[in-house]
Parts: C-alpha cells; structure tokens; sequence
C-alpha cells in the first residue's frame, strides 16, 4: 500500500510541475517559461545539495542498515520539495505576470473600422 502512494504522489507531483509550467507559459509567454524553467533547475539542485549533505556522508558506514535513516530522510524532503515547489508556483506565477497578454495586439481590421 505504501508503494502506491509512493507512486501517486510522485505521479502528482510530475502532473503539478507540467500544469505550473503551461501556467508559466500561458500568464508568462517567453519571459514565463524562462522563470519555470529557472525554479524547476533550483529544485533539482537542491535535492542534488540535499543528497550531498544527507546521504553521502551516511555512505562510509558499515553496519546493518546504518545509513537507512538517512536516505529516508532525504526521500522525505526531497519528496516534499519535489511536491510543494510547483503547488507553490502555482500560486506565484499569476502574480507576477499579470500584464502579459498575447492577444493584446490589435487587428489590422480593427485598425481600419478605427479610422
């Protein structure tokens, strides 16, 4: 039971990041995808920072399951972090790319029924 919701969660998580990066694309356009794309890259280097403080040093022991606390933790956060980070995003980006429209520019007929 717990391998499911292992897979669900990691299952969600991946389905958050792809809604906040088409969120990202739509409120944002290039500038948008940009800001996605830099915040998807610092997630992943923080789990990267998380699994050289965490579990690294727990790699030169020796004995029986000595170093399972520590991978579990890391699972832990960096589950988390892969989790919220997007759900945060989402909240985020519709805040800060509020002005860009790509239907702002106007028609040529709508220019010429102007005149």
């Amino acid at each position: 039971m717990g391998g499911v919701f292992a897979l669900l969660l990691l299952v969600g998580s991946v389905v958050a990041w792809i809604v906040s990066g088409v969120n990202a694309s739509k409120k944002g356009g290039p500038a948008g995808l940009k800001f996605f794309f830099i915040n998807l890259g610092a997630c992943i280097a923080l789990i990267g920072l998380l699994y050289v403080f965490i579990v690294v040093p727990a790699l030169d022991c020796s004995g029986f399951l000595c170093g399972l606390g520590a991978f579990l933790i890391f699972l832990l956060i960096g589950g988390l972090a892969f989790l919220i980070w997007p759900l945060i995003l989402l909240a985020v980006i519709p805040a800060k790319f509020k002005g860009f429209d790509k239907n702002s520019r106007k028609e040529d007929s709508d220019l010429i029924d102007n005149l």
